[in-house]
């Protein structure tokens, strides 16, 4: 079993198709298939199933796929931690978060972290919180950003900061002409928009709702925050949403505060303390811990300097 094969394996897997992994990886498609095939005849299992528009890989390739990734995710380990004893702070930097998290903090994080460090290579890779720990244990990642603090074994995890969770309803709607706190009451007859149970902020609203006894008319579930926000500006419904959403551009939509002790969400930074972490890894966690509370401080900061004055 040779490496070359392995990468032929996962362009293929990759690419759904021969002739495509042949093109990626600058082969000829006889090339490619020869060396797929004597991998195949190694191993004594079919890799792919050739169908008549793609290839898919079999459950034998399926394993193999997932091997070869991690022996090339070791490789890439090895090298980086070889160039880190000539001090230098580069390689590929694997990063994940959720859909909720990503969109409004991932890119100053990223943007202030590759002027710093322009050798290294990020790669971000956006899913629900169970699939995020599961590539973190695995090693398919190596620093993860979720709002759960988990206690598995060989993951640390920290709450960084706590994020405020907001109101949001039609610009057109009644509770937006107040310019004022909304009132737990005032959401009871709301239709609520939920994300799918998968995403962690759906069980946090969830959560806050059934514990203001808010049970809303009617639960819609979405897949993305700017799908629950589209809907909300149709007039559809109402939600609860990160507050660093606020800051983004949704004219049909008005973000309001809720009365009493505002409900947050916690904000993680987590990594696997049985993987080696690198010179990267430790500079994106410090980095993320400050940029994210200078965040969160400054959409603070400027929801105080527009509240109206008290009378």
């Amino acid at each position: 079993m040779e490496l070359s094969q392995l990468r032929y394996l996962v362009a293929v897997a990759d690419t759904g198709s021969f002739t495509v992994a042949a093109q990626k990886l600058g082969l000829s498609q006889p090339s490619l298939s020869l060396g797929v095939k004597r991998l195949e005849d190694e191993i004594g299992h079919p890799l792919f199933d050739r169908l008549t528009r793609r290839v898919v890989p079999t459950e034998a390739g399926g394993l193999m796929i997932e091997t070869a990734r991690r022996i090339f995710a070791d490789l890439d380990r090895a090298s980086t931690e070889i160039r880190e004893l000539r001090g230098e702070v580069n390689g590929v930097l694997r990063v994940g978060t959720i859909p909720t998290m990503g969109p409004f903090m991932l890119p100053g994080i990223v943007e202030s972290f590759g002027k710093q460090y322009p050798e290294v290579h990020i790669q971000v890779v956006e899913t629900v919180t169970d699939r995020i720990l599961q590539m973190l244990e695995v090693g398919d990642i190596d620093v993860a950003m979720t709002s759960v603090l988990q206690d598995r074994a060989g993951i640390h995890s920290e709450t960084i900061a706590h994020e405020e969770l907001m109101a949001v309803v039609p610009s057109n709607h009644p509770l937006a002409e107040r310019n004022s706190f909304v009132e737990w009451k005032d959401l009871e007859e709301e239709r609520f928009l939920f994300l799918g149970g998968e995403h962690c902020l759906a069980e946090q609203m969830a959560r806050f709702c059934r514990k203001n006894r808010v049970n809303g008319k009617t639960m819609l579930e979405g897949a993305q925050l700017a799908t629950i926000a589209a809907l909300v500006e149709r007039g559809l419904g109402v939600s609860l949403v990160p507050a660093l959403m606020a800051r983004g551009s949704y004219s049909g939509c008005w973000f309001g505060h809720l009365a009493g002790p505002r409900p947050s969400r916690p904000i993680c930074l987590a990594w696997s303390v049985l993987r080696y972490r690198s010179k990267a890894g430790r500079a994106f966690i410090e980095m993320a811990r400050g940029i994210v509370r200078e965040m969160l401080s400054a959409a603070e900061d400027a929801d105080v300097a527009a509240e109206p004055p008290a009378k």
